[in-house]
């Protein structure tokens, strides 16, 4: 029979505050995802303006959705970075 043994209070927090972050990294990545379907939706519609006829207010259109999305693509990435971390901190 193995015996167990109880985690001390510093793993305890650690684990905590592990639990904490990886929660406030899903968060992140669901608001980027979201994000990045609006502005896609953006682009879509500056894509319909151009298609219209209407181009300058197209091409401002699908530009500023366009690197709106690049923008929030790179904070999922960050925050699947960070998720990242938290794994090796926790193999540690």
């Amino acid at each position: 029979m193995s015996r167990q043994t109880k985690p001390s209070s510093y793993d305890e927090m650690k684990l905590r505050i592990a639990r904490q972050r990886l929660s406030q990294e899903k968060i992140s990545f669901r608001l980027a995802m979201c994000a990045n379907i609006v502005c896609f939706l953006i682009s879509l519609g500056g894509w319909g303006l151009l298609i219209s006829g209407k181009v300058p207010q197209g091409v401002t259109t699908s530009t500023a959705g366009m690197v709106s999305s690049a923008g929030f693509f790179k904070i999922a990435k960050d925050s699947s970075d960070r998720l990242d971390n938290i794994l090796t901190e926790l193999d540690d």
